[in-house]
């Protein structure tokens, strides 16, 4: 290994050239100096192009003398900067947004598809997000990145993606670098993100660069906002069933702040509920709250050197309550999500950036049910308690190289340390009348700690005027209770330009994954359980091959892309048949079937349309993805849980005068895979009743289809401030999309259940 990796860095320096001159800057919005992620910036001489980074920095190699600059970004006004170059230099260009009708709140620069190198990478637009529709009236991330051929949603209303035959704990959530191990509100119905404080959101579903590792499905990478550096703005949000606030502005010249917070007060309307269920049988209660916070500061020590603090926390409630005649019963689920991430970005030189940064990362989740039984004379009581969790320290390095404008070479080495306590259980016991109590605790043989360090290295080169590469190289070394594991993950991907508007690609990815999740549903929520490899449970392992053709036709304001992909998958894990919850299992492996095969392919096909007041897109999947087992469906393929044959998508935006527009989202899937009984035993001769089975996941839900449309107002106040007026209806047609079908052994029927029928939402919002 030693070889090889020194092998690869001798072929990098034999690419390396000098230049005469570097110029390295950043690009900054001029009313508040908040950096723009992927602006472009050209020689006109030489028609050299780059763009500039995830911290707004760039840097091109330029002949000595008079230069040109060529600096354009969407939504801002075209610059032309004249420099006399004599050596290396360093700038900032401050960029002006374009007067429009009613100021847009955050616009975003994207690199066309087809000239980007890596496949597979997606730029979701904040435009796109808030154009969605949610079950709850808040612009949701992860809905969004749904709209994206290749990537599914989960059950109905949920926040939940699958990627490429995927499931949810294969994606690599980052927020500022930090891992998120949720993302979820409301049981699953609404994603953590706040997208008052989102800058960029990159998604990869295959074309992975060598900088990013330890999932097997996909990375969604999310840069938030540093803070407006010269002015104080805030913005207010209140809607029906939840409210948030966001501040930013300077502290000083040299440091600006961002704070937003999100709540939902869902239980206020529950109060009847509440107060009816202490004095009347046969009523139950519902109620879930939360709140998330971000916060985020920012210090620029100088030109060169940038030092950020980001702090996320949320919190999740979750209660069911029920009486019937003497026996109340409750439920409640409580999930906790924390991060916080301290970084230093400095540039060392003309063309050589380094990026450090310590994170720490919490997640845990607590299933509680209590069952309080009233009798004469007498009263027993049974509560059940089971937690998880998951604490990670992480340290990472990164080097940034650009030599000429030829290479952008990125190396550097990441250090985690996992604590695991995937679950443990608490019950207590008491009977009024004998006065016996009873409090026991049991768990998992697994208090795990773990240990896991990687290295990499990558180079986007240019090969000639239209052959682009990016190639890497990922070493990682797991170290765990009883086993260490060490794997090597190669990443390729190439592009060639047939023209300047079409380009064809190809990639080539290794992805290993050393924690795990299986999923245990309980009533209508989802408990998730993390887990390290161990010597039973060996990692995860992917390999994908993709390729695809991408054009854009920019007079148009067309784009088109067509891509292929085929994954397969190993070592995968699945729930056995769930434990009586009062059974003491002291080794989770009694739980888990592992050894899991799977195996992902289909094509995916994406159409944009863009213009001034009107925009539409369309995306089209056809997907295939299997799983297999040994001690499943007698070891035979069967369709994974989210197989869905065919996939629609189709967004339309229009833009009307005065502030008017109207959004709508259509989405339609082939039903989703379940396990259906084909007969039911009442009595057997040994007096047993059971249901009968001829396969795995083997009929499908109806075909599920939606609309979603938004109304929305935007207009000034007297002071010329911005406000908005958005009405959402989610599920328009009121399509009763079946989310589960089982057999009534009571009544010999079959039943259907649904969760949503027509929801609508109503939200305001003032900027100030």
């Amino acid at each position: 290994m030693r070889q090889a990796t020194l092998i690869y860095f001798l072929l990098f320096v034999s690419f390396l050239g000098t230049a005469q001159s570097v110029i390295t800057g950043t690009i900054v919005d001029a009313e508040t100096h908040e950096t723009l992620i992927s602006a472009h910036c050209t020689d006109v001489a030489t028609n050299n192009s780059v763009v500039t980074n995830n911290q707004g920095y760039f840097t091109i190699e330029v002949a000595n003398g008079n230069v040109l600059l060529d600096v354009r970004y969407m939504g801002y006004e075209l610059q032309e900067l004249s420099l006399n170059i004599k050596s290396d230099t360093t700038i900032q260009i401050e960029m002006f947004p374009k007067s429009v009708e009613i100021d847009e709140i955050r616009v975003i620069g994207e690199t066309p598809i087809h000239e980007q190198t890596l496949l597979g990478k997606n730029v979701v637009s904040l435009a796109s997000i808030e154009k969605g529709v949610s079950s709850f009236g808040i612009p949701d991330l992860m809905k969004a990145i749904t709209s994206i051929p290749g990537i599914a949603s989960g059950r109905d209303g949920r926040a939940n993606v699958f990627v490429r035959g995927g499931d949810r704990g294969q994606n690599l959530v980052l927020l500022d670098g930090a891992k998120l191990y949720s993302t979820n509100h409301f049981g699953g119905f609404l994603s953590l993100f706040n997208t008052e404080i989102v800058k960029q959101v990159d998604v990869y579903k295959g074309g992975f660069p060598a900088r990013y590792g330890g999932r097997a499905s996909s990375v969604i990478d999310i840069h938030t906002r540093d803070g407006n550096r010269k002015h104080f703005k805030g913005k207010f949000n209140l809607g029906l069933l939840n409210s948030s606030f966001m501040a930013e502005g300077p502290i000083n010249e040299k440091m600006s702040y961002m704070v937003a917070l999100r709540t939902s007060y869902y239980d206020l309307f529950s109060l009847p509920g509440k107060f009816k269920i202490n004095k009347y049988s046969g009523v139950n209660y519902f109620n879930v709250r939360f709140f998330d916070i971000n916060a985020k500061i920012s210090y620029y020590i100088s030109p060169r050197n940038k030092f950020f603090i980001n702090v996320f926390n949320g919190n999740d409630e979750n209660i069911f309550a029920e009486r019937r005649s003497n026996t109340y019963y409750e439920e409640g689920y409580e999930i906790n999500n924390r991060c916080i991430t301290f970084g230093n970005y400095n540039s060392l030189g003309a063309a050589l950036f380094l990026k450090n940064t310590a994170t720490y990362s919490l997640y845990s989740n607590e299933v509680n049910t209590s069952t309080d039984v009233y009798e004469i004379g007498n009263e027993s009581l049974t509560e059940v308690e089971s937690t998880s969790n998951i604490h990670e320290y992480n340290l990472q390095s990164k080097l940034e190289y650009y030599p000429n404008n030829r290479h952008a070479i990125k190396m550097g080495v990441e250090y985690s340390n996992y604590h695991f306590n995937p679950g443990k259980n608490t019950t207590y016991e008491m009977y009024a009348n004998t006065g016996f109590e009873n409090d026991t605790t049991y768990g998992y043989h697994l208090n795990l700690n773990a240990n896991e360090v990687s290295m990499f290295v990558e180079d986007e080169m240019k090969l000639g005027s239209r052959l682009f590469m990016n190639v890497g190289l990922r070493q990682v070394f797991f170290i765990g209770s009883g086993k260490n594991y060490s794997r090597t993950e190669p990443r390729i991907s190439l592009r060639a330009m047939l023209n300047d508007n079409l380009s064809v690609k190809a990639g080539y990815s290794v992805m290993n994954q050393f924690n795990h999740v299986v999923v245990n549903s309980f009533g209508i929520y989802e408990n998730e359980i993390w887990m390290a490899s161990t010597n039973k449970i060996p990692p995860q392992h992917a390999r994908q091959f993709s390729m695809g053709v991408f054009s854009t036709i920019p007079s148009a304001g067309l784009s088109f892309s067509a891509e292929a992909y085929y994954k397969n998958m190993s070592h995968l894990l699945e729930y056995k048949v769930k434990p009586d919850e009062n059974a003491v299992i002291q080794n989770i492996d009694e739980l888990l079937f592992g050894g899991g095969e799977g195996l992902a392919y289909g094509v995916e096909i994406q159409s944009k349309y863009k213009r001034k007041r009107f925009a539409a897109e369309l995306g089209y999947t056809l997907a295939w993805n299997y799983r297999k087992f040994d001690e499943l469906n007698g070891g035979e393929w069967y369709p994974f849980l989210y197989d869905r044959r065919h996939s629609i998508t189709a967004q339309i935006s229009q833009q009307f005068s005065k502030g008017y527009s109207v959004n709508a989202n259509f989405v339609f899937s082939t039903g989703t895979p379940y396990t259906m009984p084909v007969g039911y035993v009442k009595e057997d001769k040994y007096m047993f009743e059971y249901f009968a089975y001829n396969g795995y996941n083997n009929v499908r839900l109806p075909n599920y289809h939606r609309l979603d449309v938004a109304f929305i107002k935007k207009w000034k106040t007297k002071k010329g401030r911005n406000q908005s007026l958005k009405f959402d209806i989610y599920n328009a047609y009121a399509r009763q999309n079946a989310l589960l079908i089982y057999y009534d052994k009571y009544t010999g029927k079959v039943k259907k259940k649904s969760m949503f029928s027509i929801v609508p939402t109503i939200n305001y919002s003032l900027e100030f």
